[in-house]
């Protein structure tokens, strides 16, 4: 890797005044691209496809008779085990703090600074608390 970049830098460095414009150009214009801008599109994008999969595959679980799927051996074994259930449990969270929930299970926050000071504002003793995680210090918040 390191002989990579300085094979790189010495081209680089061999070439023409204007072929080095060339390629300073050229950068621009690729990191013009990947601009979070011009990319947030795609990333919401994909985050709804990801929700919607969520989504998808808990109705699936909750609709699965999973008894009806075992073989009658295991039926009878299975009649003796605990019944365990899954429950998914809602949060309620006031309308103004909607936002803060949101935020909270998107990554995004864990890079920007102003989003962490925003969280650990709230209540830096519990933020420790939850080892600066949102979603568990949204839930053990006092609204």
């Amino acid at each position: 890797m390191v002989d990579e970049i300085s094979k790189t830098i010495c081209h680089y460095g061999s070439l023409k005044l204007n072929q080095q414009e060339e390629y300073k150009k050229n950068a621009l214009e690729v990191s013009r691209i990947a601009l979070w801008e011009n990319l947030i599109s795609y990333y919401k994008e994909a985050y709804n496809i990801a929700l919607q999969k969520v989504e998808q595959r808990t109705q699936q679980f909750m609709e699965q008779d999973r008894e009806e799927q075992l073989p009658s051996v295991e039926k009878k074994y299975h009649i003796n085990k605990p019944n365990w259930v899954r429950l998914l449990i809602q949060k309620n969270i006031p309308e103004k703090l909607g936002a803060l929930d949101e935020l909270s299970k998107n990554l995004w926050w864990s890079w920007n600074p102003d989003a962490i000071n925003l969280f650990e504002s709230i209540d830096p003793e519990l933020w420790e608390e939850c080892e600066h995680n949102p979603i568990l210090f949204l839930d053990q918040i006092s609204l």
